[in-house]
């Protein structure tokens, strides 16, 4: 479980490219699995503390407590549920649209209202959404054009439409 920071969750295939699946925060778990051995890569986007939990620890409790039964399988509902609007998006929608939708979500899951830093670069945003850095970029300068964002710094941002009125749906 995460205890604080941001943790890549990625996939490096054969070729060695890698495709960044999710990016997990605080409260977060990952590595859950029914296999022995998970599979994927797990990788520090910034300062991170993790809590190991022993799996027959987690199972012992899973099977006693109805309260955690219900939490994560909340947990697992909307995670299966992101991950849907995720494909959905990176076969639906443009480079800018697919930058504008993260941009929102990640913004929605931080505590305050103001701008938001991101705790990964313009390479690991390009990966998770299945483009190149250097679209990334344009995608910035053009959420940005049309006043979509305000970017303070390269990694701190704001969205300046929080309705998502000027954006094209996904």
């Amino acid at each position: 479980m995460i205890v604080s920071g941001t943790v890549r969750g990625c996939s490096i295939n054969a070729d060695g490219c890698r495709q960044i699946f999710r990016f997990s925060r605080k409260g977060d778990f990952f590595g859950l699995s029914d296999i022995d051995r998970w599979h994927f890569t797990a990788e520090a986007a910034d300062h991170v503390i993790v809590k190991s939990i022993p799996c027959a620890t987690f199972e012992r409790e899973l099977s006693e407590n109805c309260a955690l039964q219900s939490e994560l399988r909340t947990y697992f509902r909307d995670l299966l549920k992101t991950r849907d609007r995720q494909l959905l998006t990176l076969v639906s929608t443009n480079a800018t649209d697919r930058l504008y939708q993260f941009l929102r979500e990640f913004a929605a899951s931080r505590p305050n209202g103001g701008h938001v830093t991101l705790p990964m670069c313009r390479r690991d945003i390009a990966d998770h959404l299945g483009l190149t850095p250097e679209t990334v970029s344009r995608a910035f300068g053009n959420l940005r054009r049309k006043g979509l964002i305000e970017l303070l710094t390269p990694e701190k941002y704001r969205i300046s439409d929080p309705a998502g009125q000027g954006a094209s749906p996904p």
